[in-house]
């Protein structure tokens, strides 16, 4: 709980009414985890960071813990590798296929997706950051999967994060 606390910037919990949004934690401990990067003084800023591995196109990511360690224990030559950080492998491993699967855990779609060069590379994906990104924005219905509920079936029989119609 206090992990939460610090990360939203203020306690929550039920004995006081205010409550965090998942996807408000993820992008408060990814962009604590970037702040590594303002004690260098390199051409690989903040916002670099932010922008790459918290939210790319307002798509939340959701890095993991080796991730954000990786980012944050960096030195600053690691941050200025390749202006991507030497941490992008670890933070975005390869994958041998290009499917999805719901992380129901953490309401998230990982993804193993071809990237620019080509490459395969895994993401995870807070289906609410999915939602609000549409062409219009719904919210998140609580489901991830090829079928809701009421029997509807995403298209190519892949996991989707469903949203509200």
């Amino acid at each position: 709980m206090a992990l939460i606390a610090l990360l939203c910037g203020y306690s929550c919990g039920d004995d006081d009414g205010v409550h965090c949004e998942y996807d408000d934690i993820i992008r408060d401990s990814c962009a604590g985890a970037c702040l590594a990067v303002t004690a260098c003084a390199g051409t690989y800023t903040f916002d670099d960071c932010y922008s790459l591995y918290c939210n790319q196109d307002g798509l939340i990511t959701v890095p993991s813990a080796k991730c954000l360690d990786a980012i944050e224990s960096a030195s600053c030559e690691d941050h200025d590798q390749l202006g991507i950080g030497s941490y992008y492998d670890v933070c975005f491993p390869s994958c041998s296929q290009a499917t999805s699967r719901c992380v129901n855990d953490e309401d998230a779609l990982w993804i193993c997706a071809e990237t620019g060069g080509g490459d395969l590379v895994a993401n995870t994906v807070t289906c609410e950051s999915i939602c609000k990104s549409s062409e219009s924005p719904t919210a998140y219905t609580g489901f991830c999967g090829t079928t809701t509920p009421s029997g509807q079936t995403s298209r190519g029989g892949k996991p989707v994060c469903w949203c509200e119609e």
